[in-house]
C-alpha cells in the first residue's frame, strides 16, 4: 500500500474549514473517548467500532463522514491497544488512552474507481 503527501497552500476560508474539521474531530474522539472511558469503568471493555460510528452517524454534516469514521478507528485502536498491554503481564506502562489537546491530522480515504475482476 502506497502513502502519498501532499503539500497544499489553501486560501484563508479553507484554512478556516480545515481548523474546523480538526477541532470536530478533536471533539468526536474526545466524546468517544469518554464515552469508553465510561464503558470500560462499568462493564471491562469499551465501546465497539460500531458503536461508535452510530453515534456519529448524522450529527456532524459539515465534516466528510469518512473522516469521522477514522475517528472512532483512531479511539478503537487505542482501546485495543491498551488491552494488548493489559494481556501482556511484561509490560510494565499500560498506557490508559489520553484525551486530545488538538488533532494535527486527517484521514481521506481514497475511494477505488476501478471495478475488481474488469480489465
Amino acid at each position: 500500500m502506497k502513502a502519498y503527501k501532499f503539500r497544499i497552500y489553501p486560501s484563508w476560508i479553507q484554512q478556516k474549514k480545515i481548523q474546523e474539521t480538526f477541532d470536530i474531530c478533536k471533539n468526536v474522539y474526545n466524546k468517544l473517548l469518554d464515552l469508553s472511558i465510561k464503558k470500560y469503568k462499568n462493564e471491562k471493555k469499551g465501546l465497539s467500532k460500531y458503536q461508535m460510528d452510530k453515534i456519529n452517524k448524522g450529527k456532524y454534516r459539515e465534516v466528510y463522514s469518512q473522516v469521522l469514521q477514522n475517528v472512532s478507528d483512531r479511539v478503537n485502536k487505542s482501546f485495543k491497544n491498551f488491552f494488548r498491554r493489559i494481556k501482556n503481564k511484561s509490560c510494565k506502562k499500560k498506557g490508559f488512552p489520553r484525551f486530545k489537546s488538538s488533532v494535527k491530522s486527517i484521514t481521506y480515504p481514497q475511494h477505488d474507481t476501478q471495478k475488481k475482476g474488469s480489465s
